[in-house]
This record gives structure tokens, sequence and C-alpha cells, in this order.
């Protein structure tokens, strides 16, 4: 049966493949390369991902969390196989086995689609508050901005204090204020943060940590800027 193919844009992308496992990987590569990507095979962190536009990644590898933290440090959207109802710290998305090739097919536009979000989810801003000028978004833009801006200062004092559950709970904090005012890349970046205080390792917490502060300051010179324009 011919699988569906991904959108045009898709096409021609390289997508990391890292698993021990010789059936999953023939299977996996068959698929992706039918849909035209093109797969590099990786086996470790020290593997180039120079170029790739998605990792998929099995947790069943021995490295699998210093490949996922790899990819974060690379801004390398990562798709997880991992056992039903998982899904790792880091990871945009996860799949379980046994692979079906339309589940595949989705989280992997899933994951490319959502890797190129923007500060500002407009669509999402739209279905809260009709309009970004609405003048109800516009304040609680205002007070994101200052709580997101407190918490980017903190960070590095959470981070010092080795208290998990303190940075779960401020991650899980600003990831649902973020969520009122579409601030994707943000909300994004928190949730996966928020799951690697809970579970990961520290080298992968601070790598997502590291990613999350990127999203800070365009987060809010895009808030601000419509705030501005608001009072003209």
């Amino acid at each position: 049966m011919t699988q569906p193919g991904p959108p045009h844009p898709h096409a021609g992308q390289c997508i990391a493949l890292a698993t021990d496992g010789s059936t999953i990987g023939v299977f996996v590569t068959g698929l992706l390369t039918r849909w035209e990507f093109i797969v590099r095979r990786v086996t470790s962190e020290d593997d180039s991902l120079d170029g790739a536009a998605l990792a998929i990644i099995d947790m069943g590898l021995p490295d699998a969390e210093q490949l996922i933290a790899a990819c974060v440090d690379r801004g390398v959207p990562v798709l997880a196989i991992a056992p039903a109802g998982q899904q790792p710290p880091g990871a945009m998305a996860s799949i379980g086995l046994p692979i079906a090739p339309a589940a595949l097919h989705a989280a992997v536009l899933q994951c490319l689609d959502g890797s190129g979000r923007k500060p500002i989810d407009y669509d999402a801003v739209r279905m809260l508050w009709d309009d970004p000028a609405d003048p109800g978004y516009l304040r609680v833009a205002g007070v994101f901005i200052g709580e997101l801006d407190r918490f980017a200062q903190n960070l590095p004092e959470f981070l010092q204090a080795d208290d998990r559950r303190l940075l779960e709970r401020q991650a899980h904090s600003i990831k649902g204020a973020a969520a009122s005012v579409g601030a994707a890349q943000v909300e994004d970046a928190a949730r996966a943060l928020e799951a690697a205080a809970r579970a990961g390792s520290d080298i992968l917490l601070r790598q997502l940590a590291t990613a999350l502060e990127k999203t800070v300051q365009p987060t809010i010179r895009e808030l601000d800027s419509l705030i501005r324009a608001g009072k003209v």
C-alpha cells in the first residue's frame, strides 16, 4: 500500500535516525525514504546532526538522553520512539511500538511543523481573545512580560539551588501563563523544562533551561510591540 507523502515543503529534508534495532531501523528508513526524506543514521551524540531537520531517537539506546540533549543544544526537534503513553523530556513528540506508518507520518509532520513555531501564535490568541488588539489581551500580555522577565532572571538561581520540585513548579507556572497569551515558544520550552525537572538528567535539564532562555527576549519584544501599537 502506498503511504501518504509529506507536504512539498518538507520533501528532501534530512532526518537523523538513532536506533540499535536492525528491523526498526530498516523499517523506519524505508518509510522515510518513500516519503522523500533523506535519512542519516546516527549512534551517539558525537555523530553529526548538522543539517538535520528532525531526529528520531529510540529511547532503548543507552545514551538516548545524551542524544536528546545534543539535539536540544543544536535546536533539532526530537521524535522519540518510546513506550506507549510516554514522552521523554526534551522530545517534541513520541511514538510507541509497534510503529504504524500513518502514526509515524503524522508524528514526523507534527515535529517538522511545530519546530517552526513563532514567538506568538496568533491563531491561539484569536481563539482566546478574538483580536490581538483587545485591551484585555494587552493587559494580560503586559503582566506576562513582567512574570517572564522575573522567571528568566531567577532561572540560574533555580538551577543553582538544585531543587527540582521548585523548578518543576516554576516551569509549570510559566507554561500556563504563556498559554494564556499565545506565547508558543515559551510554552513549548517551559513544558519541556517541566518534564526534565521531573525525570531528566542534569545535562538535559540545563540544555532545556538554555533553550527556554533563548525564547524570552523574542517573545517580550513581540508582545511589547503589540502593547505599544495598542496605545497609539
